[in-house]
């Protein structure tokens, strides 16, 4: 499966100009996180259970959030890079969705948008055991929850503010001092997803996706 996790192409960047953008939060969040887990495997002496597979959260949580970047980023990815069978599930899950329901991009128990998943997937990273099915961690095993390490998501969202046109330190300051970088996030999973299949068929059309489903 192709990632946006390398960096955009100068092609990509010219044609898609949020993409370096959403690219770069992203890495910023990934580094973070990863240090951050490592540092906490160090002092709980309990090493990370989330695995490929342990899909519980996909399944259950109903209040992810995610920024309006993120979702045009998996927008243009399950319209433009998503494969054959994977990209047949997505569609048809999408078609069928309904409001609270397990997660569209679940499939197999892998995430199919994996490369441009939202940052709440990133941080949400769970210790000790697996979850449980049916279990919400984020309510029943805090504790056993990584807590976002001081500074990471003011250094994530100023890559992400000029996407909104907040472009100055000044500006991007106050927007992270006020927290107004909130009110832009919506519920992944609350979305209404009937006009991403009609994308996602479109760019089948024109011939804008890298494989046509079987």
């Amino acid at each position: 499966m192709t990632t946006t996790e390398r960096r955009p192409s100068t092609a990509e960047a010219q044609r898609l100009p949020w993409l370096p953008l959403l690219t770069r939060m992203h890495r910023v969040v990934d580094a973070g996180v990863e240090a951050a887990v490592r540092a906490e495997e160090r002092r709980r002496g309990a090493r990370r259970a989330c695995r490929r597979g342990c899909a519980v959260c996909c399944r259950h949580q109903s209040d992810i959030p995610a920024f309006p970047i993120e979702l045009v980023g998996i927008s243009w990815y399950c319209a433009e890079r998503l494969e054959d069978a994977a990209r047949q599930t997505v569609r048809e899950q999408l078609g069928r969705h309904t409001r609270g329901g397990p997660c569209p991009f679940l499939v197999d128990d892998a995430c199919a948008v994996h490369p441009v998943r939202p940052t709440a997937c990133r941080l949400f990273t769970v210790f000790g055991r697996r979850c449980a099915e049916g279990e919400d961690p984020y309510h029943e095993r805090r504790a056993d929850l990584l807590a976002p390490p001081p500074g990471l998501l003011g250094r994530a969202w100023r890559e992400m503010l000029p996407f909104h046109g907040v472009t100055t330190p000044e500006d991007q300051r106050e927007w992270l001092e006020r927290r107004l970088v909130d009110a832009l996030a919506v519920t992944l999973p609350a979305c209404d997803w009937g006009s991403l299949v009609r994308v996602m068929d479109a760019a089948v059309k024109t011939g804008a996706t890298r494989t046509r489903p079987r």
